[in-house]
């Protein structure tokens, strides 16, 4: 008895130990279509041209003329710092100047009589340019103070105000040009493959 209930334990166990796999099976209907590569994909679009430009001197500024926002044609006053001081510098530079050119005129006649050597007279000379140089520098300053807008453009990131302290290198604001623009995107490795060089995209 025991024998035969052991085979039938067997048999049994035999039986549990068998696996089934199950392949699961989907039907369709075979239709007809078109296969395609397009593909849909979102991106931002950036300007082709832009630029950030900052004070090139010191000084308080006077007036504001633009907001974010803003259409700047390229010429367009910005801003206009306080130019006091330098037209101050400047008249004086250009009295100097004038008193440098009338005392070469002076050596230049006198060198003739021996009342002065040529050494002076090529001192005097350096003088003058020296004057010239400052008068030069001082108009390029008082062109400096009338803030322009460097090229044509929507003004946004404007960081001055009415009353701010410039030092050279303060950042003045941005100017975008939008009439031509740039999609960027960042495509997959199989979407890689299905775009080249100049083709036309939707």
């Amino acid at each position: 008895k025991l024998g035969s209930n052991k085979e039938k334990m067997e048999a049994d166990a035999n039986i549990t130990n068998q696996k089934t796999t199950v392949f699961p099976v989907s039907v369709i209907q075979p239709t007809t279509e078109t296969i395609t590569q397009d593909f849909d994909i979102n991106g931002n679009f950036i300007p082709d041209h832009q630029l950030d430009f900052v004070s090139e001197i010191s000084g308080r500024v006077r007036s504001l003329n633009v907001e974010n926002g803003d259409y700047v044609s390229q010429g367009k006053t910005i801003a206009v710092i306080d130019n006091e001081q330098v037209q101050i510098d400047l008249r004086l530079a250009k009295a100097t100047l004038e008193k440098a050119k009338s005392d070469l005129d002076k050596y230049e006649a006198m060198v003739k009589s021996g009342a002065v050597n040529k050494q002076q007279v090529e001192d005097m000379k350096m003088q003058v340019k020296s004057a010239e140089s400052n008068v030069q520098s001082l108009q390029r300053q008082l062109r400096l103070t009338n803030i322009v807008a460097p090229i044509s453009g929507y003004v946004s990131n404007v960081s001055i105000e009415k009353g701010s302290f410039l030092a050279p290198g303060t950042p003045i604001a941005k100017i975008i040009d939008i009439k031509t623009l740039k999609l960027s995107v960042k495509l997959l490795d199989v979407q890689v493959v299905r775009v080249r060089n100049g083709q036309r995209v939707s």
